[in-house]
């Protein structure tokens, strides 16, 4: 085997693993808009849809809405997905202003037969109309990006959601004795 025929084995090899590393849908296009303000999800007791004897209408956009985020933030359906990664193990809560859907995604520990969710185990999304994902925010995540870091250098760096600041950038813990 000479050196072209070993490399393009590599090549063929490296981008059939690339096919097989996301399976899930299409990454959404993501603006994450840092104006657009999350509002209570929890302050009012929500219209139940599917409740016995109950009616509920919901239009196209609504659903599309809701699709986008359940697809974004869970992965596709599958029988190896653990319980609390299933779609129907969620909790929906959606709220329309304007042209916009704000949709809460909370685990409920009641379908997996547990009394607790998982720690930062839900999201909130702010979609809109035209299916655009305006805003996404993981529990656990920070409402706001932390601000630009400035190097050693003095150059700006842009923050990273998720990303501590170097060792060096934090101050000493004062002493305790």
């Amino acid at each position: 085997m000479n050196v072209k025929d070993i490399a393009l084995a590599s090549l063929l090899a490296l981008t059939g693993c690339g096919l097989f590393v996301r399976q899930g849908p299409p990454l959404i296009p993501l603006e994450d808009d840092p104006s657009v303000v999350f509002p209570p999800f929890f302050d009012r007791v929500p219209t139940e849809v599917g409740a016995s004897g109950g009616i509920t209408l919901v239009d196209g956009e609504a659903l599309r809405a809701l699709q986008i985020a359940a697809n974004d933030f869970l992965p596709p359906d599958s029988a190896d997905v653990p319980c609390a990664l299933k779609k129907e193990a969620q909790s929906y809560r959606i709220l329309r202003q304007g042209d916009v859907f704000f949709i809460s995604i909370s685990e409920n520990p009641a379908h997996c037969g547990r009394e607790s969710p998982a720690l930062d185990s839900g999201a909130r999304y702010a979609i809109r109309r035209d299916g655009r994902i305006l805003r996404r925010r993981l529990d656990g995540q920070p409402e706001f990006p932390r601000e630009p870091s400035t190097d050693s250098d003095g150059t700006w760096t842009p923050a990273e959601p998720g990303v501590s600041a170097p060792l060096e950038e934090h101050p000493p813990a004062p002493d305790a004795g």
